[in-house]
């Protein structure tokens, strides 16, 4: 079914009478469907009432110049709840007034991307795939991935910060991740997190982001304790990591555990390069006689390898919890480090180590690393 701004909600969807809104396309959507969006903008917060199935998701898609905007009166761009949804394209942008960029009020005042299912259940997302040609711009993060499994998110090319909210302002945080992935458990069993177990997301691909521009935020990705099996690979970020903090900043941090950073081109961050370590999973082990797995796990078992890393005002890699250091990790090697580190994340690699092609968002294969 087809949107269109010369639409009509009125019409039936198809390429000769395409709707108005991508909402309203969302509401006839059945596993399997495709909504094209056609060049234009749609101000509107979307949100699929259903889900696809395995091998039929719902599909949203568009060209770069579909450009999905803010609505200021709604929370959020995009909300998905359900499994089998996939948005490989459009252009998502949460600068509600453009006329005033220096004004964090003119940024959307949530995550641009949120996933996490209805609070009514205790199944996880699957098979989500948050793939728009570009986006940017909110006082939050780009993508929130929160109680999900087996998700890819990428590629696409950031146009503007994430994390305005301190970024423009003098208040202290640092809640401006692109990609932001599982829950942090000090927000288990709140009003708007209402699960009391960790957050055990896992299975999640991001690859291929182009931050080559340089915009603000906090972290590229940032992983919470209790997700695993992260791969983050082929990234570039380059520059404008920060927070409004004591502790540094950093532009991949890993608090879980089977996580992997490889393949990107880092740099030029107001902090740390990649940081792994879990304070939570820390104080967890020390508070209990019989800490969880995942609280034993926190902050190892993880691989940075193949990076380019360099131009950081702190380490380019660090470990800042003991008893979680370079040698509690799967691989630390082969990266190309340009500055001050904690171990040697520099040395030759074991021979199961794969290798790369190329670093940043123009090695490896992404459909669209042309279009950045």
């Amino acid at each position: 079914m087809f949107v269109s701004p010369d639409g009509s909600v009125a019409n039936d969807g198809t390429e000769a009478a395409p709707y108005r809104s991508i909402q309203r396309a969302l509401t006839e959507a059945e596993p399997g469907d495709t909504v094209y969006v056609k060049p234009g903008e749609y101000a509107e917060r979307i949100e699929p009432p259903r889900g696809g199935e395995p091998d039929a998701p719902i599909t949203i898609t568009g060209p770069p110049d579909a450009v999905l905007k803010s609505d200021p009166e709604a929370y959020n761009v995009v909300i998905i709840r359900h499994s089998h949804v996939h948005v490989t394209g459009l252009t998502i942008d949460g600068l509600e007034n453009p006329d005033a960029p220096d004004d964090v009020e003119s940024y959307s005042r949530a995550q641009l991307v949120q996933l996490r299912p209805p609070v009514s259940t205790d199944a996880y997302l699957e098979d989500v795939v948050v793939s728009p040609h570009r986006i940017g711009n909110t006082q939050k993060s780009l993508v929130s991935v929160e109680r999900s499994k087996h998700v890819e998110v990428g590629p696409f090319r950031v146009i503007g910060p994430a994390g305005t909210k301190y970024l423009l302002t003098d208040e202290h945080g640092h809640n401006g991740e692109f990609v932001y992935i599982g829950t942090s458990p000090s927000n288990l069993g709140t009003d708007w997190h209402p699960w009391t177990a960790y957050d055990e997301t896992s299975d999640v691909h991001v690859h291929h982001i182009d931050n080559s521009e340089g915009y603000g935020h906090s972290e590229l990705a940032n992983t919470k304790l209790g997700t695993r099996d992260v791969l983050v690979e082929y990234c570039t970020d380059g520059g404008g990591s920060q927070n409004t903090e004591d502790t540094p900043a950093a532009s991949v941090r890993f608090q879980s555990f089977d996580a992997t950073v490889r393949w990107c081109d880092l740099r030029n961050g107001k902090g740390r390069g990649v940081e792994v370590g879990s304070y939570k999973s820390r104080d967890a082990q020390d508070e209990s006689a019989e800490p969880s797995a995942i609280e034993r796990r926190g902050g190892t078992d993880n691989a940075v390898y193949g990076n380019r890393l360099s131009g950081f005002d702190d380490a380019a890699v660090a470990y800042p919890v003991e008893r979680q250091t370079q040698a509690d990790q799967r691989y630390v090697c082969g990266n190309d480090v340009d500055g001050e580190t904690d171990g040697d994340p520099t040395g030759a690699c074991p021979a199961d180590v794969p290798d790369g092609d190329g670093v940043g968002h123009r090695g490896g294969e992404s459909p669209r690393r042309e279009e950045s």
